[in-house]
């Protein structure tokens, strides 16, 4: 028996995202739910990336995993489903703030979601 986690469905995923509170003010409030996600990238990891991936090692932090704040869903214009959160842990700017986070649910995997409170 495999121990690999597999994608979740996006149905799936809609359903965790219904019962969570979005941000009241898209990408400045830090109001919405509590959420963790574990999400595999698709594509080669950036400066930024490596430096994040470098943080969560040192904090014994799977570099897949993401704790923070829900702020919303939206759909690009290529059609495709994004979820943007405000990163709360592992994850931080140049001057030690959260940053927000979007991942793309058809280029990469969202291979777990889970709402923590609100």
């Amino acid at each position: 028996m495999s121990n690999k986690i597999k994608k979740m469905k996006i149905k799936n995923i809609m359903e965790v995202i219904g019962s969570c509170k979005s941000a009241t003010q898209v990408g400045k409030s830090k109001d919405g739910s509590r959420i963790h996600v574990v999400y595999k990238k698709a594509n080669k990891r950036d400066d930024q990336a490596k430096k994040e991936a470098t943080v969560s090692e040192q904090l014994g932090i799977n570099e897949k995993h993401f704790t923070g704040r829900f702020d919303h869903v939206w759909e690009s214009k290529a059609k495709e489903i994004i979820l943007t959160m405000l990163v709360e842990l592992e994850r931080e700017d140049k001057n030690g703030k959260p940053v927000y986070r979007s991942f793309n649910l058809k280029k990469g995997e969202l291979l777990a979601i889970k709402k923590m409170g609100d």
